[in-house]
């Protein structure tokens, strides 16, 4: 066999420096081969001297690294053959026929073990080595002998008696079993003898035997009982429950288990938390409310309060938790979900207040023009043009002041196209403004920050 072996990279190859991924070396007990090494350098030849100057040499294999142990095969360096050195050839005979390799390899089909070589020089000190993988192998008839004794001819095992004595039965059905035109290897109704044969044997066939047949059974009838509901994570049960011409069956189901969590909402309408406080007098309480553009004052006695209030369309502030309200000449804090026109731009809950008490209770008109200038407790009415576009002057708008105004879009008999200021609406989508001789009544406000608008409400224009 010629084993070829690159020593630069350190593995078995083909005669071209190709590395072998398979056709490991087999060595079998009692072999007695002689195996060419033909060492190469990346792909070429080696010579003498890539051999370090080694003058003698050695091999074994073995099963394992363990140095306790004895090699189960070793050549010495009288067997082995290194004329052809500078080509890079030696010849080493090797012999499977030992003590070692018969108890390493018995009853084994390949087992791995190992090929090392060694080269040594002058000095006895080593200079060459080379270690890759082969399998050893046990073989069937290692001595030899006598032929096996020959079975005698119609002898059966014990085995296959057993194998005979438990097979089932094969059966074959008729109603008449003097006609063979009926005979049948399934059984119907209409059958009343049976006769078999055992089914590996496949002798002669048994006598007919007349089958039993009792009275034909009724269908019982199957009814749903209870169904209860358990906790979530019992087991479910089904109790089956005899009854007269049946059965009832009853179940219990465990609920099912809490499902996850849904998306988030989305964020609610910002709001802004003003401070209030109440002074208790000998007639009655000061109401304090002030937020981060007004202060303002009221009295209240009896349920009633003296702080001037304005409707619910004028220059109003949201504050949270309660509504201020007038209330039959006098004012009150109300409890309410009840928030007029425009319900769908109130929070839950709040308190509506007015400016303080030298505002006069009504809203001036500031008509014409569409240069808006926010001012508190005013209405602009705009004439619509063809093309117009509104503008808000908002040079004293800053992120401490807090404004609303309310804005009257007056359309023409004939609808036309102008544009808004970029109003944030309150309803996600800007309203539709397509309707001839209408006031849109538009309510804005500044937050400090954006300006937020609603559509109030709309009305004809005569």
């Amino acid at each position: 066999m010629k084993i070829y072996y690159d020593l630069e990279k350190e593995w078995r190859c083909d005669a071209h420096g190709v590395r072998l991924n398979g056709n490991t070396p087999v060595l079998r007990y009692k072999e007695k081969p002689v195996w060419t090494f033909c060492f190469l350098k990346n792909g070429s030849p080696c010579g003498t001297a890539d051999f370090g100057g080694a003058v003698s040499f050695r091999a074994a294999v073995d099963v394992d690294l363990n140095t306790e142990t004895e090699a189960i095969c070793r050549t010495t360096d009288g067997s082995i053959q290194r004329t052809r050195l500078s080509l890079g050839e030696l010849v080493v005979p090797l012999n499977a026929n030992t003590s070692g390799f018969r108890a390493a390899s018995d009853g084994q089909e390949s087992r791995k073990a190992f090929f090392e070589l060694w080269g040594f020089d002058t000095n006895a000190d080593p200079v060459f080595y080379v270690r890759f993988e082969i399998r050893i192998s046990g073989v069937v008839d290692p001595e030899g002998g006598v032929s096996p004794e020959t079975v005698p001819p119609d002898t059966i095992t014990r085995a296959e008696v057993m194998a005979c004595l438990r097979a089932p039965d094969e059966r074959q059905y008729t109603s008449d079993p003097s006609d063979p035109s009926v005979i049948h290897s399934s059984q119907t109704g209409s059958d009343t003898y049976t006769r078999r044969r055992n089914s590996i044997a496949a002798g002669d066939w048994g006598p007919w035997e007349a089958l039993i047949q009792g009275p034909s059974g009724s269908m019982p009838v199957i009814s749903a009982g209870s169904a209860v509901s358990v906790s979530a994570g019992d087991p479910p049960a089904v109790d089956v429950v005899p009854i007269s011409g049946g059965y009832q069956i009853n179940f219990e189901i465990p609920a099912g288990e809490p499902g996850q969590d849904g998306d988030p909402g989305a964020d609610g309408m910002d709001g802004f938390s003003p401070v209030v406080s109440l002074t208790q007098t000998s007639s009655g309480v000061d109401l304090y409310i002030s937020d981060a553009d007004s202060e303002y004052h009221g009295f209240i006695s009896n349920g009633s309060m003296t702080m001037p209030i304005l409707p619910y369309s004028s220059d109003n502030f949201y504050v949270e938790h309660e509504f201020i309200t007038y209330n039959g000449g006098g004012y009150q804090v109300l409890s309410t979900t009840d928030y007029g026109e425009n319900p769908d731009n109130a929070p839950s809950k709040f308190i509506c207040f007015a400016r303080p008490s030298d505002i006069p209770d009504f809203q001036p008109i500031i008509s014409g023009g569409s240069s808006i200038v926010p001012q508190v407790n005013r209405v602009f009415q705009v004439p619509l043009s063809s093309g117009m576009v509104i503008s808000v002057d908002s040079s004293g708008l800053t992120s401490s002041v807090c404004v609303t105004q309310e804005i009257w879009l007056d359309m023409p008999s004939t609808a036309v196209s102008f544009t808004l200021p970029a109003f944030t609406w309150t309803n996600g989508a800007t309203p539709d403004f397509t309707s001839g001789s209408t006031r849109y009544v538009v309510v804005a406000r500044w937050n400090g920050t954006k300006f937020l608008a609603n559509l109030a409400y709309t009305e004809a224009l005569t």
